[in-house]
């Protein structure tokens, strides 16, 4: 069995200047709400039994409402929960969730606010997890690296083996709560799940994203997004 977890309950707080008092799940790119792009493919995949969609309070009325108005034939699938304040918590209140089932399948965790992935790059995910307790999409660094140190002085950083983490990233469901479990114990807090895997010593493995699959965080993603969106 395979669940997907579709996290959508971010509070924007880096989404500022915008030009609408929407949270970005709700903004529209080719007049559909961002959250409703990743969720309708995935929707469509005959391997995903169930869609967990985590949001916030605020929205989930509107949410619920988009569904019951333009997913009708996929609504079955989904299934709605309140987050977290952080995105570990609301993807650890998912985990509860099929907890409570006694599931016991794969868990394909994707960021809503990446609209534009694809059933290709999805499928890769999913495929890698035949031989892989956890995996995700990523694309190579092209661009020239620096870090800056803490006197000012910059030093580089060979890009030949960087990648950029992206989602969706696949689990065997046991392995990713039990380590979501030990992350509570120990205070930590993960900007996504393969660190929090790779963490407790699991093996990560890479498979193919897009520059596409970008995230809209900032304003002017919103504005690429409604580029993007006129031939997706």
């Amino acid at each position: 069995m395979v669940t997907a977890i579709l996290n959508a309950a971010g509070s924007s707080s880096r989404f500022i200047n915008s030009t609408t008092n929407l949270p970005k799940q709700l903004c529209l790119l080719n007049d559909i709400p961002v959250f409703l792009w990743s969720l309708n493919t995935f929707s469509k995949i005959e391997y995903i039994d169930q869609i967990l969609l985590m949001v916030s309070h605020d929205i989930k009325t509107h949410v619920q409402e988009y569904i019951n108005s333009k997913m009708q034939d996929q609504a079955h699938k989904i299934k709605l929960y309140i987050g977290g304040k952080s995105r570990q918590e609301s993807v650890k209140f998912a985990l509860d969730e099929l907890a409570n089932q006694n599931y016991l399948g794969q868990v394909i965790i994707h960021d809503a606010a990446r609209p534009f992935v694809t059933k290709s790059i999805i499928d890769e995910v999913y495929n890698s997890l035949k031989s892989c307790k956890a995996s995700t999409a990523s694309i190579k660094v092209v661009d020239t690296l620096k870090k800056v140190n803490a006197n000012n002085s910059y030093e580089y950083i060979n890009r030949e083996n960087c990648f950029l983490i992206q989602t969706p990233q696949g689990f065997e469901f046991k392995t990713l709560y039990q380590c979501h479990l030990k992350a509570i114990e120990d205070g930590c807090l993960f900007t996504d799940d393969t660190s929090l895997v790779e963490n407790y010593g699991e093996k990560i493995s890479l498979t193919n994203g897009s520059i596409l699959n970008f995230k809209i965080t900032f304003p002017n993603d919103l504005k690429l997004g409604q580029e993007v969106a006129k031939t997706f």
